[in-house]
């Protein structure tokens, strides 16, 4: 009987499935003799694929296996199995089942495409290998002037606080504007930026920065959020959130937003869609042409007053108008010509931005100059062109280049450093204290008419105060009331014409002033020039006792500061002042003069006072409590009357119906306005 062997081997079939072993049974004699011993390796060779050899077929440079698969080799075949995370046949197809297993690029994410996970460009890129970055760029730069993330370029001269952009989608990050009043027009500048995303709120002013409410030193890095860092006199602020700005700390902002807010973008900067159509689209959603409405559309603060429509400062001026084309011209020269194949200052509108600014900027010209120059350095450095400019305008070099002073307050050079003088409304160092209270109220009348002009964040109203007419006219600040005679009767009303109140009848009142903080109105008499009272509590009116004496009385006015009467008069001193409290009569001008009109500044113990001199003409006055007088060369033929507020002196010229405004300290002539015919009289509340 011949012997038999039974051989088991685990798992050889090419799927790997099936039964655990399989059993080969040979007959004894089919062995090898003893004296021929064989391996179990020979074995298997010998007796399951005795006239084969194994080829590897995984060991093929090329795979015949997916990409994302794993070749097995088994004998006479292969298997291919997906990898882990992957699945598939193997060998025609693996898509991924986990992002994890995605070696996405740096410019790409994995994203879930119609079930399979899938590389694509991040939304800031774009391009077949993801590599051409996806940004927009809008730009605010000196009076300032526009353009959007689409390229749309406009003016806007508000003097608010507006929104330049902001994610209208997910609402990640808001970009918003102060502007201020830019010289003595209507023109507009940037004054200060904030920017909001998670978790932050910062502010840039000039040379400063605030991060949620407290000052800053620079470079500042919160790691994940921003970098805000000093680059050659600008300040960067580098976000992860996809926004970055650009501000050189003076007048000009560069925004830039990546291609993940495409669609998704509003405010003075635009839509951000590659479609400049639709740039000008309010907080409405509504698209127009109008660009004044459109920017005031984009107020944060809807009770701050609506720009107007600011016509070209150039039209206007054309003196201004030639010497902003010479200037100008510079950017067409040495040393910007280098730059000029690549950034072109025309096509770009920094020439047509620089002549408007030129035009604008009466107080502070170079400023603007130097701003517009310095917004192209910085366009042509986007296109790694450097230009040395600065040492070819010293006068870029100056304190006042800088535009130290806020407001539309005028800047004035005093070697290494500056001054501001400030403009209506606002005081400081640096004019940047709003005085809400001390915005001049400019009222004139006459026998038939009661009118005012205000000028507020740079818009001028001239409107009607109230019906008729007056006779003389005193403001009151204590009650904020102006009170006015109109020959019968003494009223009192609002600044803005409402809450008219009779206070008394009274006749023969010549000129009358108020002191609100003890009811009673003090008055020249008509017919005797002599100086009365009317108490508006207990309605009695009488002649001051301790003033008897003084006669010839043609003007009165009261210094609320040390609480004293100042009268003119033609007779005897031709001013004195008269203390309420003590009694005390003194002099301040000597007789000599014929004195017609007055108005004091007590603050520096000042009283300007028109004179009727010697020619027949009238002309203006000033003397200081010491007693030293200066003629201030202001001079006409016919009637003149005289108000004041804290900086300016205005001058009513009855005959050319205009009331001319002068800088007290340098006695500038700032400005006019004409009046209607038929105004007598002036008063300025402030």
């Amino acid at each position: 009987m011949q012997a038999q062997t039974t051989i088991f081997v685990r798992g050889l079939q090419n799927d790997l499935s099936g039964p655990e072993h399989y059993e080969i049974t040979r007959m004894e004699n089919d062995l090898p003799s003893p004296e021929h011993s064989v391996s179990f390796i020979d074995l298997l060779i010998m007796y399951i694929t005795p006239f084969t050899v194994d080829i590897d077929e995984c060991s093929n440079a090329t795979s015949p296996c997916h990409a994302d698969a794993d070749c097995v080799n088994i004998p006479g075949n292969y298997t291919c199995m997906c990898k882990l995370g992957f699945s598939g046949d193997g060998q025609q197809n693996c898509v991924a089942i986990d992002c994890e297993v995605l070696n996405c690029g740096a410019n790409e994410v994995c994203m879930d495409v119609d079930g399979l996970y899938r590389c694509v460009c991040h939304p800031d890129y774009t391009g077949d290998s993801c590599d051409q970055e996806i940004k927009g760029t809008c730009l605010a730069r000196g009076d300032p002037h526009y353009t959007t993330f689409d390229g749309t370029h406009y003016d806007f001269m508000g003097v608010c606080e507006y929104v330049l952009a902001k994610d209208s989608r997910d609402n990640i990050f808001e970009i918003r504007q102060v502007n201020e009043p830019c010289g003595s027009g209507l023109v507009a500048c940037t004054k200060s930026l904030s920017l909001v995303i998670p978790g932050f709120l910062v502010n840039l002013e000039r040379n400063r920065v605030m991060v949620n409410g407290s000052t800053v030193s620079l470079p500042a890095n919160y790691s994940g959020s921003m970098l805000i860092r000093p680059v050659g006199g600008e300040t960067h602020i580098e976000t992860n959130y996809g926004v970055n700005i650009v501000w050189n700390n003076v007048y000009n902002v560069e925004i830039e937003v990546l291609g993940r807010y495409l669609n998704s973008v509003e405010g003075l900067c635009g839509t951000f869609n590659d479609d400049n159509s639709d740039d000008l689209l309010t907080s409405d959603n509504v698209t127009t042409t109008n660009v004044t409405a459109f920017g005031n559309s984009w107020k944060t603060d809807p009770t701050c007053g609506d720009a107007p429509t600011v016509e070209n400062p150039c039209v206007t001026n054309s003196v201004r108008a030639a010497m902003a084309r010479d200037n100008c011209s510079a950017l067409l020269r040495a040393p910007f010509w280098v730059c000029n194949e690549t950034v072109n200052a025309t096509e770009r509108y920094f020439i047509a931005d620089c002549e408007y600014d030129m035009c604008a900027c009466e107080n502070n010209p170079d400023a603007c100059l130097c701003q517009i120059f310095d917004a192209y350095a910085s366009a042509c450095s986007a296109e790694n062109i450097t230009i040395q400019w600065i040492d070819d305008f010293p006068r870029c070099s100056t304190p006042c280049a800088s535009s130290p002073c806020f407001n539309g307050a005028t800047c004035r050079n005093e070697g290494s450093s500056y001054t501001c003088d400030c403009a209506d409304g606002y005081i400081g160092d640096r004019c940047n204290i709003r005085d809400v209270c001390n915005i001049p109220i400019i009222v004139y009348y006459g026998p038939s008419a009661i009118n005012y002009q205000v000028t507020i964040n740079n818009v001028t109203t001239s409107p009607s105060l109230v019906s008729g007419g007056a006779k003389d006219m005193d403001y009151d600040p204590f009650s904020r009331r102006l009170f006015y005679y109109d020959s019968s009767n003494f009223y009192s009303i609002e600044l803005d014409g409402s809450d008219l109140r009779l206070i008394a009848a009274a006749q023969q009142v010549a000129r009358f002033i108020v002191d609100g903080r003890n009811s009673i109105i003090y008055y020249i008499h008509e017919s005797t020039d002599t100086v009365y009272m009317l108490n508006m509590t207990d309605l009695e009116n009488t002649q001051v006792g301790d003033l008897t004496d003084v006669t010839g009385a043609k003007d009165i006015d009261i210094d609320h500061v040390n609480n004293n009467l100042v009268i003119a008069k033609t007779s005897g001193d031709n001013i004195v002042r008269y203390n309420l409290e003590t009694k005390a009569l003194d002099p301040i001008k000597p007789a000599g003069d014929f004195p017609q009109d007055v108005s004091v500044d007590a603050d520096n113990g000042v009283v300007y006072w028109v004179n009727f001199n010697a020619n027949f003409e009238q002309n203006v006055m000033s003397t200081s409590y010491a007693g030293e007088t200066i003629d201030l060369n202001i001079t006409d033929a016919d009637t003149i009357k005289i108000a004041q507020d804290e900086l300016y002196l205005y001058v009513l010229v009855v005959s050319n119906v205009t009331i001319y405004k002068y800088k007290k300290s340098t006695w500038e002539q700032m400005g006019s306005i004409v009046v209607p015919s038929g105004t007598s009289g002036i008063e300025v509340a402030f």
